[in-house]
C-alpha cells in the first residue's frame, strides 16, 4: 500500500486518539504538504521539534494499528464487501443467461431466482425450461453466506 494512503488511513482511524497539537502539527507536515521550516514558523517551534513530533506521531499511529487493527479489519471487510458484490454481479447475470431463448417467463424465473438455497433445493438442480444446472449459483450463493458470517466477525 502506498504509504501516503496507509498514512492518511491510519489517521482518519486513530487521529483522535492524538493531542489537538499532534493532530495541528501532523495534519500541516502530512496533508497540507507544508516544509518542516514553514511548520515550525507556523507553531513557534524549531524544525527539529516539528520533525520529531511528525515521526513520534506516525510511530504512535502505527502502534494504535498494532495492537487494536482496525485498519486491517476494515480492509479485510472492504475486500469481502467486493466480492459480495461480484458474486451478486454474477448471480444477477447468471439467471437471466440461463433463461435467454428457452421461453422461460420472467416470473417464472423470478420465483425460481427467490427460492434459492433455503427453499430445500439441493445443489445440481436444474431448471424445468431451460436444462441448465444451478450449480454455480448456489455455490456463489453459499460463498455469499459465508462472506457475510466473516463480515459479521469482523465487525
Amino acid at each position: 500500500m502506498e504509504e501516503f494512503v496507509k498514512h492518511t488511513m491510519l489517521y482518519d482511524l486513530y487521529g483522535e486518539l492524538l493531542t489537538e497539537r499532534q493532530r495541528a502539527v501532523y495534519e500541516s507536515i502530512v496533508f497540507e504538504d507544508l516544509s518542516l521550516a514553514e511548520a515550525a514558523e507556523q507553531y513557534g517551534i524549531s524544525r527539529q521539534a516539528v520533525h520529531d513530533m511528525v515521526r513520534r506521531t506516525s510511530a504512535a499511529l502505527e502502534e494504535y494499528e498494532a495492537k487494536l487493527h482496525l485498519m486491517e479489519r476494515l480492509l479485510a471487510a472492504r475486500e469481502r464487501v467486493g466480492e459480495i458484490s461480484r458474486l451478486c454481479a454474477q448471480g444477477a447475470a447468471a439467471p437471466a443467461a440461463a433463461y435467454t431463448g428457452r421461453g422461460a417467463a420472467p416470473a417464472e424465473a423470478n420465483t425460481e431466482q427467490a427460492a434459492g438455497p433455503s427453499s430445500g433445493a439441493k445443489s445440481g438442480r436444474t431448471s424445468r425450461e431451460s436444462g441448465q444446472t444451478d450449480a454455480p449459483r448456489e455455490a456463489a450463493l453459499e460463498r455469499i453466506a459465508a462472506l457475510a458470517k466473516e463480515l459479521e466477525n469482523l465487525i
